[in-house]
């Protein structure tokens, strides 16, 4: 999410993205406060994806300027965590051989912050890490739907990992009560309920989620092409698949969480 003010009154929050979950996620936390609206947009990527937006008043003029420290208090850091988490993090479940191995990240640009959350997490007796994953000015080869275009990085990308198994474990249980984000409370709830490393107990679990978030990005895509391409050629929308219905799931998933 990025925010932004728009007025002297008014700041503006959005988020564009491909993932039914993270405008389920928006939406719950913003329509209490704004009138929240979904569109669709042309992106080089993934083709189209959707953009959800809120105009807010200056009481939220807090979220324009980015955190470079966090909370010392254990349950408010982990609460802050969690909003790292659902909005920049990954929950990790793969495998070496036939042993299965887990890990939580986060990649970001802003070292300042990453720094102290390294710092409070081994205050917190963890045990990341925090390295340069991608150096300012690196050139890379994005593949998108309409073919490869290169990009020059404008800022180091940092990588924050925790990996222990164990204390994987414990940052999950921590974490969870405050995460909002269906697709990482499903990742923490499967770390938490695995017994054991046996990777082939543990393997359908971990597919059945791939399969069912790649299926749904799929259907967002496809759902976000249909009203684009509605919008800006005065065509009918086909049936069942214009914005509305897609934003009467969005709320129905926030009702959920």
């Amino acid at each position: 999410m990025n925010a932004a003010r728009t007025s002297p009154n008014s700041v503006m929050a959005r988020v564009s993205t491909t993932h039914p979950a993270m405008l389920e996620l928006f939406t719950q936390i913003f329509e209490k406060y704004g009138h929240c609206s979904t569109r669709p947009r042309e992106v080089f990527l993934t083709g189209y994806d959707w953009q959800s937006r809120t105009y807010l008043d200056n009481s939220f003029n807090y979220l324009i300027n980015k955190p470079q420290r966090v909370p010392v208090t254990a349950i408010e850091f982990y609460a802050f965590l969690a909003g790292l988490s659902d909005s920049d993090g990954s929950w990790v479940i793969t495998h070496n051989g036939i042993r299965m191995t887990y890990a939580f990240q986060i990649t970001s640009e802003e070292h300042d912050l990453m720094r102290s959350v390294k710092s409070e997490l081994e205050i917190l007796a963890y045990h990341p890490t925090l390295h340069l994953d991608r150096r300012k000015g690196m050139k890379k080869i994005i593949h998108g739907v309409f073919g490869p275009r290169e990009i020059t990085l404008s800022k180091d990308m940092w990588l924050l990992r925790v990996q222990r198994l164990a204390e994987v474990s414990l940052l999950a249980s921590k974490v969870l009560p405050f995460s909002r984000h269906r697709e990482k409370i499903e990742k923490m709830q499967t770390i938490l309920s695995t017994k054991t490393r046996d990777w082939s107990s543990i393997e359908p679990t971990v597919k059945n989620h791939r399969k069912r978030v790649k299926e749904e990005v799929s259907e967002s895509i496809r759902k976000a092409a249909i009203e684009y391409k509605a919008r800006h050629s005065g065509s009918v929308v086909e049936a069942g698949s214009s914005a509305r219905p897609m934003l009467n799931s969005i709320q129905l998933g926030a009702s959920l969480v």
